[in-house]
């Protein structure tokens, strides 16, 4: 992978973090998403802005979100969808998305041009490009923070309410938290790995803790995580890094190396490959989604630092009744 890729993946890692940063200051300034808490009977769900969008069967739907993404190709027949963002599109393959529109990037005016009749978009949507489109007639459902699986549980939850899915949007969320709390079961608590997430940008350091995708996988891998007493995405330093010492570092690919060339961070036990320790690089596309991505980059980290699962003991024959 070229020097230039992996900057502007690694760019794209923090541009997200920031991104549901800012996502999530703006839904704390009002109450609505407090109100948010659709059922099977609802007539309309409120967004992270707190705009009441009616239930509907929706038949031509845009989604400007990743998130969304999954959750309609994953609850709904793709006959219903008119464009995906598709940026995010590892969890599930890219033949999911063939035949759709990819409208990541797309105008006002090219959004339009779907006629879509239900746009959904993520909680960084520019605010202005989402008052032309209401101001159009069309409603526009703004996702909240992407916070790991306790947002996109909230997000199933509502976008397959929304699209008339409610019972396939909560068993998608019930699924995805089951199979990540499998990942890691046959790791014994005690004792696990301390890991710890960086994403290398420049020369900034960025970390993922409590409330972030990436603390859910490190847990579901079979780590604890270094930030545990930290919240959100903080910038972290590289004395605080040596402080830290973690015995794995999830990181972008290309990454590892540049990190440990740098600021003395050579003396990381990780870098010096030292018994027991780790540097695990997953795919961007991957370890930036808040989403089903989770899983599959969860997996990686688990096989990279435990090994393979164990299969489970199996049950001893029953004896003939003929014998």
């Amino acid at each position: 992978m070229s020097r230039t890729r992996t900057t502007l993946l690694n760019t794209l890692a923090l541009l997200l973090a920031l991104g549901a940063c800012l996502a999530i200051a703006t839904s704390q300034r009002g109450v609505a998403v407090a109100t948010r808490g659709p059922s099977e009977d609802a007539r309309e769900v409120r967004d992270a802005d707190g705009t009441a969008v009616p239930v509907r069967p929706y038949r031509r739907i845009a989604s400007l979100s990743p998130i969304a993404d999954a959750i309609l190709l994953e609850t709904i027949p793709a006959d219903r969808l008119v464009g995906l963002s598709g940026t995010m599109r590892e969890a599930l393959g890219d033949h999911r998305f063939s035949g759709i529109r990819s409208i990541d990037g797309a105008s006002v005016e090219q959004v339009l041009a779907l006629d879509p009749d239900l746009v959904i978009v993520s909680g960084m949507a520019d605010a202005g490009h989402v008052r032309q489109l209401r101001d159009a007639g069309v409603p526009v459902f703004r996702l909240g923070e992407m916070r790991g699986l306790a947002s996109f549980a909230e997000d199933a939850r509502d976008v397959g309410t929304l699209v008339g899915a409610a019972e396939a949007g909560v068993e998608l969320a019930a699924t995805l938290s089951r199979r990540m709390r499998a990942v890691a079961a046959d790791v014994p608590l005690a004792g696990r790995p301390r890991g710890l997430y960086l994403g290398v940008i420049g020369r900034g350091l960025y970390g993922g803790a409590n409330g972030t995708s990436y603390h859910d996988v490190l847990l579901a891998a079979g780590l604890e995580d270094a930030l545990e007493h930290m919240d959100s995405w903080p910038e972290l330093t590289p004395e605080q890094v040596l402080e830290l010492d973690p015995d794995v570092v999830l990181l972008h690919p290309g990454t590892g190396a540049s990190l440990c060339q740098r600021d003395g961070l050579a003396a990381l036990r990780a870098c010096r490959r030292a018994p027991g320790t780790h540097l695990v690089e997953v795919q961007s596309g991957l370890l930036n989604d808040p989403g089903l991505g989770m899983l599959p980059c969860a997996e990686r980290v688990r096989a990279a630092v435990h090994g393979a699962p164990r299969p489970p003991p199996s049950a001893p024959e029953e004896p003939s009744p003929h014998e």
